[in-house]
């Protein structure tokens, strides 16, 4: 197998694990602050688009790692990086969501206000 595809293969995986551990993380967290069990279906369900957004972003900048010199200039830590991409962006992603539907509903309000 080309080195490259394997390498890219590997950063993608990891990646995706980065992901999962912060699915699994909030998971655990939520369970322990709640009466009921929440599991991991059920975050699943609530962010799956979230999630696969953010897979699809980790696939594609593994991918395209080997196009950029800086990041191949960081050696061993590529691995590192490419799992907190993924547990950082399923982070992220959900709570730019939310704030970009909090501003969008600000300013409905703020046209709405005007018209009356």
């Amino acid at each position: 197998m080309n080195p490259l595809i394997l390498q890219t293969i590997i950063l993608a995986f990891v990646g995706i694990l980065g992901l999962f551990a912060h699915a699994f993380k909030s998971t655990n967290d939520k369970s322990q602050t709640q009466e009921a069990e929440y599991t991991f279906s059920m975050y699943w369900k609530k962010n799956r688009y979230s999630m696969y957004f953010v897979m699809i972003c980790v696939v594609v900048f593994a991918y395209y790692e080997h196009e950029w010199a800086a990041f191949e200039r960081l050696g061993n830590w590529r691995g590192l990086i490419m799992f907190a991409m993924g547990y950082m962006g399923d982070s992220a992603f959900p709570s730019i969501l939310g704030s970009v539907t909090t501003i969008t509903d600000k300013i409905k309000g703020m046209l709405g206000a005007k018209k009356e």
